[in-house]
């Protein structure tokens, strides 16, 4: 989900006492997987890989999260993309 206004956000989340941790930015990485498909999230806060199956129904492309790997480093990811050991 994109946020349309963050500000708004910011200011709402400050009248519930919720503590801010700044602001990611991040970028996703996409891959095609023998079935689904392979999100790589490379963010300030977070750095993961997310196993999707992608399933039809009618005209519909469904989406189903599988996996998520939050010990990944970017080392690690480019030997997974890459193939190498």
């Amino acid at each position: 989900m994109k946020i349309k206004n963050i500000e708004l956000v910011v200011e709402k989340a400050s009248t519930l006492d919720i503590p801010s941790v700044g602001v990611d930015h991040d970028e996703d990485a996409y891959f095609g997987a023998e079935e689904g498909k392979l999100k790589w999230r490379n963010g300030n806060f977070e750095k993961l890989i997310t196993h999707y199956d992608l399933l039809t129904s009618g005209d519909a492309i469904l989406s189903r999260q599988s996996a998520i790997d939050r010990r990944l480093t970017e080392s690690n990811a480019y030997k997974l993309f890459s193939g190498d050991d």
